[in-house]
């Protein structure tokens, strides 16, 4: 069991599901950014905030997806069901510490 973790495809697979989550959470990330800096002029405000709103649901979206595709191969793989759900738990719960830090970070 353990040889089939080393094999290239799902060393693939992990490091592309990394990659994918590290995407979105860049997005989130500057989507909290633009919604916390200042800006004097009225019209920059806004436009920071529809921005801000706008890369801020586009990063939980692409968040989604890359959870429920993770989900998905890990349901599709061959690994025992006690694997299955600690891989999904660590999956899903370590995001929640890290978004609510992205979002609570202070300028």
């Amino acid at each position: 069991m353990i040889s089939k973790l080393f094999d290239d495809g799902p060393v693939k697979a992990v490091f592309d599901h990394v990659r994918n989550a590290g995407i979105a959470a860049a997005v989130f990330s500057a989507a909290s950014w633009m919604l916390k800096s200042v800006e004097c002029d009225p019209v920059r405000h806004a436009l920071n905030v529809i921005g801000g709103v706008a890369l801020g649901i586009g990063g939980l979206c692409l968040l989604t997806l890359v959870l429920v595709s993770g989900h998905r191969k890990l349901v599709r793989s061959n690994l025992p069901r006690s694997w299955r759900w600690a891989l999904n738990a660590i999956q899903w719960v370590g995001w929640v510490p890290f978004l609510w830090a992205v979002a609570s970070r202070q300028s």
